[in-house]
């Protein structure tokens, strides 16, 4: 029976270690846009088709999309990680590894799902808000 609890132990430390300084250096290349939004100020321009602030344009919806976009390859680097340590530790009769590992895919492809669906739904409400069909 193989365990590979001594092999995957320092190496999840050092996968850990590389993906924080990933995102660390990819989030302090986009320090100015948090910075703007952190401090944004209120805009009396709207824009004519969506009725939304300019200010929303220029200060926010930079955020979110690098906030969605990061939750996005967390949630991908999740699931392929629960899908590697699904197969490293199949065992044909382990009834409770199945549904140990069953869980964790389960869970991750959930987290996937959501991140995906708010990403779309966000994109979607931004495209369709104040915007009625039919209209001339």
């Amino acid at each position: 029976m193989f365990d590979p609890t001594p092999f995957l132990k320092p190496l999840v430390w050092v996968v850990s270690i590389i993906f924080a300084l990933n995102y660390g250096f990819s989030f302090s290349g986009n320090w100015q846009s948090i910075a703007l939004y952190l401090n944004q100020s209120a805009s009396a321009a709207t824009d004519p088709i969506f009725n939304n602030s300019v200010s929303f344009y220029l200060f926010s919806l930079p955020v979110y999309e690098l906030l969605n976009n990061w939750f996005l390859k967390l949630s991908i680097i999740i699931l392929v990680a629960a899908v590697v340590y699904s197969i490293l530790t199949f065992i044909a009769k382990d009834e409770a590894g199945r549904k140990t590992r069953y869980k964790a895919l389960s869970i991750a492809l959930a987290l996937l799902a959501v991140t995906i669906a708010f990403g779309f739904l966000s994109k979607v409400n931004l495209r369709t808000s104040q915007f009625q069909f039919g209209r001339s």
